[in-house]
């Protein structure tokens, strides 16, 4: 018996645990926590690999430092010390257009030089301050967000290769309220984005990638370490059901079950929708029918003297329409230097997405093929990369498609109807490391609030 048991060990299940543990700690209550994850690591997406020198993110290649709950977390942890932040050229990110890289520019003004658009799609970006904001009406999509407020050719090229950068995405399909709801606030608030944009500037210390010396991993291997006994790793579960008044029953595939007065998931929504079985059938067809979009991550790594002289920045991103299998590539040597130091250069090159789920699929041979030729189409590359490390993911990033917010709140009037019972996690309120740890303390508050209050 446990008073909560949450099922799942990415970054929101164990920043859910340990939020748990730590108030049930200074409360002296008696009331316990466990973390049931079932492979045989935690951290989920955040997987760290140092080989050969090379430091290969499995996952996420950092986080933003723009998220209270992530710094308190890491300070709790003791992590201070091992956090990186992204070297200063890191500022200068590049889109592939018109057959060579483009530096995108940090001001508006300087899109007039940079290549990256069209000088009709230059000008409607220009005359955005002059259309009327949207305040009320129907969802709509990132697609005809940017297309009504800075025209198809930003809509086409600039939108296209962020979305498929970040999520992986289609920006015809994904909701622009679920994916992006501050850019949807800076309309409703300031009347357009350029708007935002101006006033803000100055507002606010600039963001900036952090990650920390062992890479991300590093986080989730903290966690652990905070957590001890308390998760449990090699321990799936077969189903969850409800027990009345008495709250779950957790089966596991192997071992006693265990009741519990409180269940927080926190798997992706189909593993999710899988062990709740029938019992809610309106929300587990729901939560089955997320879309996912696979991913392929692809390191390079290179003797920096074989290579030559290289753009210096972050990164790049490819829109769709480019000719480009794919995504992008980020830096790694240059944005953190510890993860490639000692004279070595390493590529992280994303492939696959909504548009190419048939990448996942291709053997390490084509897929090596594939990043190689388009490095060198990109970037001029030709030396052959003295290492290669392949990580692939069926479900890389749960697309929020139109529709996605109406479903969320549907979802959780259901639940409502299940006291005891919380969803978190990637599936529902953002995909990024800070949504999903802004997410598991969000639930952790609720299930504290709810044992305050009288049965």
């Amino acid at each position: 018996m446990a008073d909560v048991v949450v099922i799942g060990a990415g970054i929101t299940g164990l920043t859910l645990t340990e939020r748990l543990q730590q108030a049930f700690s200074k409360r002296n209550r008696g009331e316990s926590v466990i973390c049931l994850e079932a492979s045989d690591r935690a951290g989920g997406h955040l997987r760290s690999d140092i080989v050969d020198g090379y430091l290969c993110e499995w996952g996420p290649s950092g986080f933003l430092d723009n998220a209270p709950a992530t710094l308190e977390l890491v300070d709790r942890l003791g992590l201070g010390e091992d956090v990186l932040v992204a070297d200063d050229v890191s500022a200068r990110r590049y889109i592939f257009r018109n057959g060579r890289l483009r530096e995108l520019p940090s001001k508006p003004p300087a899109l007039l030089t940079s290549g990256v658009l069209p000088l009709t799609g230059l000008l409607r970006i220009f005359l955005e301050p002059l259309i009327k904001a949207r305040r009320h009406g129907t969802e709509e999509s990132i697609y005809e967000f940017v297309r009504r407020r800075f025209g198809k050719h930003a809509a086409t090229i600039l939108a296209d290769a962020m979305v498929s950068g970040v999520f992986a995405g289609d920006t015809r399909r994904l909701s622009l309220s679920a994916c992006l709801p501050m850019v949807q606030e800076m309309e409703i608030e300031h009347g357009g984005i350029i708007k935002a944009m101006a006033r803000r500037r100055g507002s606010k210390s600039p963001t900036r990638q952090r990650s920390f010396r062992q890479g991300m991993e590093q986080l989730a291997r903290g966690l652990q370490r905070r957590l001890g006994p308390a998760l449990k790793l090699e321990s799936a579960v077969d189903t969850v059901a409800g027990l009345g008044a008495r709250g779950y029953r957790i089966v596991p595939q192997s071992g006693v079950p265990i009741e519990a007065g409180v269940v927080a998931l926190t798997t992706p929504a189909p593993v999710t929708s899988r062990l709740l079985g029938q019992d809610l059938p309106q929300l587990t067809s729901g939560l089955a029918s997320v879309p996912y979009a696979s991913m392929v991550v692809i390191h390079l790594g290179y003797h920096r003297s074989a290579i030559g002289d290289l753009p210096q920045g972050f990164g790049f991103l490819v829109p769709r329409n480019s000719g480009i299998r794919i995504l992008g590539s980020i830096w790694t040597d240059q944005v953190f230097p510890e993860h490639a130091n000692d004279g070595r250069c390493l590529l992280r090159v994303m492939i696959g997405g909504a548009h190419d789920p048939e990448a996942h699929d291709l053997d390490d041979a084509e897929l090596l093929r594939i990043a190689r030729r388009e490095i060198m189409t990109t970037m001029g590359i030709e030396a052959a990369p003295v290492f290669n490390q392949i990580h692939r993911h069926r479900q890389a990033i749960p697309q929020y498609t139109l529709g996605h917010k109406k479903r969320l709140a549907e979802w959780e009037t259901i639940l409502s109807q299940r006291p005891g019972m919380h969803l978190a996690g990637s599936s529902y309120r953002g995909v990024s490391v800070n949504d999903c740890i802004v997410d598991g303390e969000r639930v952790a508050s609720r299930i504290l609030q709810a044992m305050e209050e009288p049965s």
